[in-house]
């Protein structure tokens, strides 16, 4: 199997790639990175091959973010960066796996290339549920008035504000059909969660994905049903509340593997 695992970000989103994209390896399959190219050098030298995307995110080196002008213009390069480098980076895999929430072009491009997509986060704050607020956006101001609801009803209309119009114009360009819920199409029916039960707690009830008391994929009233799995956990629309995490451990089975072969790419 051909696996690129793809991000925009610091450190922190980095590593969860690099380790993955090693046990990948060590169990035989093909997978590959794309990373800021920060981090291109220390991933190459622990054997992970790499295509650089986005710029660095060095200080006065990354995106501005200090005025509507800076905002508009990192979202545009940062869209325009993921059509043209992950487009010729996935082709060929099996699967394009794009972590964090910059990846909003990764589905398209894997709908472009005809190949499963997955998108994963790393914190359970940045994915909807009445139980929390939406985790701040760095430079965008947040609006504290309202419950949960009010803030993630905001928070949607920023990610279409930011996204939508780079996005759209991009897919259009491409041949495929403008999204109205970016923030949907971004995340997914299904996105895949991987945070240390401790440190990812939150506000919500974590369940271990190896335990047995994980939901599981039937949809219920009031819950946010997940599928358990060594490494990423599947989740269901993010819509309402209970989430299940793992921290990355020492092997992956193969399951996780025969659950990458089988993800759709198609919108």
């Amino acid at each position: 199997m051909r696996v690129l695992l793809a991000t925009i970000g610091s450190r922190g989103e980095v590593q969860p790639v690099v380790a993955l994209a090693l046990r990948l390896r060590a169990l035989g399959h093909d997978a590959r990175v794309s990373v800021s190219p920060d981090f291109s050098d220390w991933a190459g030298d622990l054997g992970v091959p790499v295509v650089p995307l986005a710029p660095r995110m060095r200080a006065g080196e990354s995106w501005d973010l200090s005025s509507p002008e800076g905002k508009r213009r990192a979202a545009e390069e940062a869209v325009a960066a993921q059509f043209a480098t992950l487009r010729e980076a996935a082709r060929g895999c099996d699967v394009l796996v794009g972590c964090g929430a910059v990846m909003v072009a990764a589905r398209s491009v894997a709908q472009l290339l005809g190949i499963g997509h997955v998108h994963a986060h790393f914190c359970p704050a940045t994915l909807p549920s009445p139980r929390h607020a939406p985790a701040p956006w760095p430079g965008w101001p947040q609006d504290e008035a309202g419950d949960h609801r009010d803030a993630w009803a905001a928070d949607a209309r920023r990610w279409e504000g930011t996204w939508g119009a780079a996005l759209n114009a991009h897919r259009v360009d491409a041949g495929l059909a403008p999204v109205e819920d970016v923030r949907g199409h971004v995340l997914t029916d299904r996105p895949w969660l991987a945070a240390d039960p401790c440190w990812g707690r939150g506000p919500n009830p974590v369940i271990p994905a190896c335990s047995r008391r994980a939901p599981g994929s039937c949809r219920a009233a009031g819950r946010f049903p997940l599928r358990s799995s060594p490494l990423w956990t599947m989740a269901s629309r993010p819509s309402t509340s209970d989430w299940a995490a793992c921290p990355l451990p020492a092997a992956t089975s193969g399951r996780w593997c025969s659950r990458l072969r089988g993800r759709p790419g198609a919108a």
